[in-house]
């Protein structure tokens, strides 16, 4: 899969760094506390903003749901956690919500700092101000470094875009709306997990 261009997001003031060169998560170990969160995308810094309240209802009944589900198969993470997918250049991310089997999981001493394993899931959860473009080139980066499930939860519409990683690195996209009742069915993550979308949106 190419590279992707990022070089439309949204500018801001870049912080001082100590040597020259791609962006990588040890820089960000040193940022101050600014009330943003910041990731490195394919070695480019993003800056993300605070979330809002509907985005963090979704995020907490998404975190009860799949620990509930998944409990002694795998370990589920918030929005806090950074998950470094790859490096040279780097990517470092915080999905929203995150959920990795427990037989993929680094041991205990190597999770202390950034969580160094791609995702079975990756969740997005939509905030007002996205931009479309930005959205598909996270989603692009989490399939080209081998997410399986990806779901783009949209407090506002009420749906859920579920999109799979098919075997030959492709992807398939199913859109879900709690409005008609539909279900997502997550048996892949945890045997006989179905989620039905409105209860994402209570």
């Amino acid at each position: 899969m190419s590279s992707m261009a990022i070089a439309y997001l949204q500018p801001f003031a870049i912080p001082e760094r100590p040597s020259a060169g791609p962006w990588t998560a040890a820089d960000l170990e040193r940022f101050p506390e600014d009330g943003y969160q910041y990731e490195v995308w394919h070695g480019e810094l993003v800056r993300m903003a605070p979330a809002g309240g509907r985005h963090g209802e979704c995020e907490a009944n998404l975190v009860t749901v799949l620990r509930r589900a998944t409990r002694g198969l795998g370990r589920v993470y918030t929005g806090d956690t950074g998950f470094l997918l790859r490096e040279s250049p780097d990517d470092l991310v915080s999905p929203d919500v995150a959920y990795v089997r427990v037989d993929r999981l680094p041991p205990e001493a190597d999770r202390v700092s950034y969580v160094r394993v791609v995702p079975d899931l990756a969740v997005e959860i939509r905030s007002p101000n996205d931009k479309e473009s930005e959205v598909r080139a996270k989603v692009a980066l989490y399939l080209s470094a081998g997410v399986q499930r990806i779901w783009l939860v949209d407090p506002q519409q009420r749906v859920i875009e579920d999109v799979r990683r098919l075997s030959s690195g492709a992807a398939e996209a199913t859109v879900l709306a709690a409005d008609t009742g539909d279900v997502l069915d997550a048996d892949d993550l945890a045997p006989g997990l179905r989620l039905p979308v409105a209860d994402v949106f209570e």
